[in-house]
């Protein structure tokens, strides 16, 4: 979900050079990092691209990293992004001040998030606070085979904890300042 922007390599861990030359990626670096998107934006602009591989009798291989974008692809296209306004007054809300209007006007959607980490809650609000979705018909999913790799959690976690060693010596910490200076955010 980060690759999609430009300007950072290796905060988000983007494909190589020598990888993109060797497979031909699609949808990386395709935002400015000022740029906000969602899973109900990517989803039709994937779709075209998945659509365009098949075009052309190759088969394109989806990888996911976390999977949200992957099953925004696979299911229905969502719900689109809370109106400005509705954004803003969430966004100037404490988390506190956002899980007790949570709870206070959608019980149930609050009991229903796993995690209370702050964007789910937020996002949650957003969905309670805003006026219905119009329903229009989105992109059809193409029909494709998923599989998924396990991995000893000790195992993913020492993975992890090493590639964060080496991209915050590839220089991690100036590309996000950079962001950061350039942008106004991180």
């Amino acid at each position: 979900s980060r690759q999609i922007y430009r300007e950072m390599p290796v905060t988000t861990a983007a494909p190589s050079a020598e990888e993109r030359t060797a497979v031909h990626h699609h949808m990386l670096e395709i935002l400015s990092p000022a740029e906000e998107t969602s899973a109900f934006a990517f989803r039709e602009p994937a779709i075209a691209a998945i659509l365009e591989i098949q075009s052309r009798g190759r088969i394109p291989l989806l990888v996911a990293g976390t999977g949200f974008y992957f099953r925004a692809l696979k299911s229905a296209p969502g719900l689109p992004p809370a109106p400005a306004d509705v954004r803003a007054r969430t966004a100037s809300m404490t988390q506190a001040e956002r899980l007790e209007l949570l709870g206070s006007i959608d019980p149930a959607r609050l009991e229903s998030l796993p995690q209370k980490e702050p964007y789910r809650v937020q996002r949650a609000l957003e969905i309670a606070l805003s006026p219905p979705a119009e329903s229009k018909p989105g992109a059809v999913s193409p029909a494709f085979r998923s599989f998924y790799l396990v991995r000893d959690r000790s195992d993913l976690d020492a993975a992890l904890l090493a590639r964060v060693k080496q991209m915050i010596d590839a220089g991690m910490v100036d590309e996000v300042r950079m962001v950061k200076e350039r942008y106004g955010i991180c």
